[in-house]
């Protein structure tokens, strides 16, 4: 399985105790995610407009995100979602298939999708997948491009937390912080033994 990244701040050490703990992400609607354009779409069949688009909403609504990236060391997502380099990103393996953008329509159970970043907002008026949940997963794997810089891969399923496994955690640039650092080398040691542990270089970052 390849490695997944995920940039975490430490302004909720919950969320960092339980990814160590319980060896786990957690996964949102996508109405929680930062992007205001997420989930937008265009259909145009006015005869069943008002069925289609409900169904749609209602999987949308269904379908749990884990946003990982395929990154470790780009500057952009250490400074939006570690805290300009003073976080900490967990290095993470995730025993699920990886799909392209609208797999076949068999309901989630746990599934990576690499996003495909694009101009506009997808069209499903003529080329939608068979059945809702597809439909939905092919919408939401889709964003915009100015977001092209996260190289982003998502989780999709049903449950809050996905399962994973830790292989590797890097601190910041700016991380400096020596009591922090001793904490997160026990946890290491205790909870994921053979998991790497390092400090990012300026000269690894792009």
């Amino acid at each position: 399985m390849p490695i997944l990244y995920k940039y975490r701040n430490f302004n909720n050490w919950q969320f960092i105790l339980d990814i160590f703990i319980n060896k786990r992400l957690h996964a949102a609607p996508y109405t929680q995610l930062n992007d205001p354009m997420e989930g937008m779409y265009y259909y145009n069949d006015r005869d069943s407009y008002n069925i289609v688009t409900e169904n749609i909403r209602n999987e949308k609504q269904r379908t749990l995100i884990c946003s990982l990236s395929s990154l470790e060391n780009n500057n952009l997502m250490w400074s939006h979602y570690a805290d300009s380099h003073r976080g900490i990103i967990f290095g993470v393996e995730i025993d699920a298939p990886i799909y392209p953008a609208g797999p076949p329509n068999a309901d989630i159970c746990t599934r990576v999708h690499e996003v495909e970043y694009v101009s506009d907002f997808i069209d499903i008026t003529s080329d939608m997948p068979t059945g809702t949940a597809a439909t939905a997963r092919k919408i939401l794997s889709k964003k915009l491009l100015p977001w092209g810089y996260e190289k982003e891969f998502r989780v999709f399923s049903r449950d809050e937390y996905i399962p994973i496994k830790i292989v590797s955690i890097t601190f910041g640039l700016k991380f400096d912080d020596s009591l922090t650092a001793s904490l997160i080398r026990g946890l290491k040691k205790k909870f994921c033994p053979q998991a790497t542990i390092k400090t990012m270089q300026e000269t690894e970052l792009r």
